[in-house]
């Protein structure tokens, strides 16, 4: 994935997610990890990520990760869960851009952001259980946004909706088109440049605190990186990756419909 920014010199930053592969491979993830710290330590206020038109991001590449050796592998996923952090933690007005479909990771860099606009198009998904693995490292995530049942029927589901996505509150805003996206960024950017850079901060570290997330980030890429070590995933992972389909998928029964009295 190539990680871009734009205006690395003013307020406001824009960071784009693009190119193929649309996830987060190794170059992508050390890109977008010094783009945030960057942010963080530098004059940036507000952040912008924005994904390209048909896939906002698609997660962690999860055939790199299956490459690498157990210690590289918590490496990584250890990058990713600091992004994150920094995203909610960096004292940054940060707001989510989805144009296209972001699945797995991809909804965790959405899901931590302050504000997410989607547009009708757009897609969530989560497919980290159809996959025999967990989504430990995004799941803090939806629980800053939902209750923890909607945020484990979204990982249970398939793609959802952006309205849908709405209603669970993983999204904020729903436009029709890319052109009311860029609007809908224009407006709340005005009021995020009213922001005191010090009490935003004040105000993330609270919430940090009383959601108790303090010790999640090294828990859950601990978790998320045991499960590359364990031989029935990682064989069935091998087989996802080859095209084929797991072994426990199976067609639903038809069902009878119920009679009535």
């Amino acid at each position: 994935m190539q990680v871009s920014c734009d205006g690395k010199d003013g307020a406001v930053w824009q960071v784009t997610l693009g190119g193929d592969p649309p996830a987060l491979d190794g170059p992508g993830l050390d890109a977008l990890h010094r783009l945030l710290e960057e942010a963080v330590e530098g004059p940036c206020r507000v952040l912008l990520l924005r994904g390209g038109p048909e896939v906002f991001c698609s997660g962690l590449d999860l055939e790199g990760l299956y490459e690498l050796p157990p210690g590289e592998v918590r490496e990584r996923c250890e990058q990713y869960t600091t992004c994150l952090e920094l995203l909610t933690q960096g004292g940054l007005w940060t707001m989510a851009l989805v144009q296209g479909a972001a699945a797995g990771g991809g909804v965790g860099l959405a899901a931590a952001s302050d504000l997410v606009l989607a547009c009708e198009g757009a897609s969530f998904t989560m497919p980290e259980l159809s996959l025999g693995l967990v989504p430990a490292m995004v799941l803090p995530m939806l629980h800053r946004r939902m209750p923890p049942q909607k945020a484990r029927l979204l990982c249970l589901g398939g793609a959802t909706s952006a309205g849908r996505a709405m209603e669970l509150g993983l999204v904020d805003e729903v436009v029709a088109d890319p052109a009311d996206l860029l609007k809908a960024a224009r407006r709340w950017l005005r009021q995020a440049l009213r922001v005191d850079p010090g009490s935003l901060s004040r105000l993330q570290g609270l919430e940090h605190e009383l959601l108790g997330m303090t010790d999640h980030g090294s828990l859950t890429a601990t978790r998320a990186a045991s499960l590359f070590t364990y031989p029935e995933v990682r064989d069935q992972l091998r087989r996802f990756l080859d095209g084929e389909l797991p072994a426990w998928f199976a067609r639903p029964p038809k069902l009878n419909p119920k009679e009535t009295p």
